[in-house]
């Protein structure tokens, strides 16, 4: 008897588990959903809309007594 007993608590907590899980899923995908995620970043100034962007320019370093001819 104390074996089922057992087996009907283990299931039990499983399934309260099971559904604290669940509530916790919605409440996460709720806030998720009303957070706008995909704002669009600004133009620089004198870009169109239909014009790609250009790579961010490097500066070129170089190492002491190795200069450019």
């Amino acid at each position: 008897m104390e074996i089922l007993v057992l087996i009907a608590a283990i299931i039990l907590a499983t399934g309260i588990g099971m559904r604290v899980i669940h509530l916790l899923n919605a409440q996460h995908d709720a806030r998720i959903a009303s957070y706008r995620f995909s704002d669009p970043l600004p133009r620089p100034p004198g870009q169109t809309a239909g014009e790609a962007p250009q790579p961010p320019r490097r500066l070129l370093v170089h190492s002491e007594g190795n200069t450019p001819a």
